[in-house]
């Protein structure tokens, strides 16, 4: 309002012309100030020699000038001295655009900061004619047409669209790199996330052997001071190795379930003999009755079936109550609209007590009062790993009176 003449049209009666030519002198010094400061910013974010942000900062310096010749009533030197800060800024931009670092013009991904440097250039190239064109004839060093009293404007016109655009740009460019910055950092977390977690599970396998291989091997150590003596001690030195065997081989099998997609070799195979069978050949005094449909034919893993159903039928035994025994049946059962068979595992609480639902299945869990017994803890955490890659699932079912797991797999 005050840089185009308005101020005398608007207050015309409300103030002195002598006020509004003053006010207006003073906003238009305060608007090449301020605009001078903004450009200083967007000088410094071209990185350039510190020389040249020195010498822009001279032109400054020159506005505490132009108040004092301003309150002093020589308007006209002020409004010139302004005019050459102008003049004097825009030369500079030119220069702090050539000696720019690089960097902020190239970066891997299209990433820079700022548009190409000769663009930038060449803009400021063009700002620099529109200042020189309307600042010469201000100070009265040419003498131009009526018309170049429009260059003021033009030149106020074609800077900010010009900043505009910069910013736009630099904004645009910024929170793309921003985005890529969280997205690595993200990245960082989730690794460093797997890494804490992995060396937790170390820790947690380490704890477990130490602890687990150490009865037996301390039975081990007592049997062959008994050898001699006790006609059993051989048997006792082959339990104690079985079960060292069986803890070595859940943990090779805990490794390598995750590792790659199970290669599965199917074949056909009798549900109810495969249960008989792996009941038979189970070395324990508790009483295993299997009960089920004969002729429930499975395509599967049998290798990897009788694994899972040898893992359940352990835990059952070993955690149950002997006096009672386990019972294990299978049957059809349709889930998720697919046909399969239900192979349930069911015993007495023992000594051991019942684990905990939300548990159970996790790696390395154990009941609190079954760690009187030798175990590793990966037995169901196995169950449930290869039962999913089997297409089949497991759920641990309880009820008042008995432990239940149910394990369930596609025909």
């Amino acid at each position: 309002m005050f840089g185009l003449g308005y101020a005398r049209v608007i207050l015309d009666g409300w103030a002195l012309p002598t006020t509004i030519d003053h006010l207006s002198n003073l906003m238009m010094l305060s608007y090449v100030f301020f605009g001078i400061v903004s450009q200083l910013k967007f000088a410094e974010a071209l990185k350039p020699p510190a020389w040249t942000l020195r010498f822009f900062r001279g032109g400054i310096l020159l506005f505490p000038v132009e108040l004092i010749l301003l309150a002093l009533d020589r308007p006209m030197a002020a409004v010139a001295l302004c005019a050459s800060s102008v003049l004097y800024t825009a030369i500079l931009g030119v220069v702090i655009t050539l000696w720019a670092r690089s960097s902020v013009f190239s970066m891997s991904g299209g990433n820079a900061e700022f548009p190409a440097k000769p663009l930038l250039v060449g803009a400021h190239v063009l700002i620099l004619a529109a200042v020189i064109t309307g600042v010469l004839p201000a100070v009265g060093w040419v003498v131009l047409p009526s018309v170049a009293i429009y260059l003021p404007m033009a030149h106020a016109l074609i800077a900010g669209g010009f900043l505009m655009w910069i910013l736009q740009v630099r904004s645009h460019r910024l929170l793309k790199r921003q985005a890529q910055t969280e997205a690595q950092l993200q990245s960082l977390q989730t690794t460093v996330s797997i890494e804490r977690r992995y060396r937790e599970e170390q820790q947690q396998l380490l704890a477990m052997l130490a602890h687990e291989l150490k009865t037996p091997l301390l039975a081990i150590g007592m049997m062959m001071d008994r050898l001699r003596t006790a006609p059993d001690g051989t048997q006792r030195i082959k339990q104690a190795l079985g079960e060292m065997n069986v803890i070595v081989n859940r943990c090779v099998q805990a490794g390598r379930m995750w590792d790659k997609p199970l290669d599965l070799h199917r074949t056909s195979c009798d549900a109810l003999k495969l249960l008989q069978q792996i009941a038979g050949s189970h070395h324990s005094d508790v009483a295993i009755r299997c009960n089920g449909q004969p002729g429930l034919i499975l395509d599967t893993d049998e290798q990897v079936l009788r694994m899972l159903l040898s893992n359940l039928m352990e835990n059952a035994c070993r955690y149950g109550d002997p006096a009672q025994g386990v019972d294990v049946s299978c049957e059809t059962k349709v889930m998720g609209g697919r046909d399969g068979i239900l192979f349930v595992f069911s015993n007495a609480e023992g000594p051991g007590g019942r684990p905990d639902p939300e548990r159970v299945f996790s790696k390395y869990y154990r009941a609190p009062h079954a760690r009187r017994q030798t175990g590793s803890g990966l037995g169901l955490y196995l169950v449930a790993g290869f039962a999913e890659q089997l297409g089949g699932s497991i759920r641990y079912v309880p009820d008042s009176t008995s432990i239940r797991f149910e394990l369930w797999v596609p025909l």
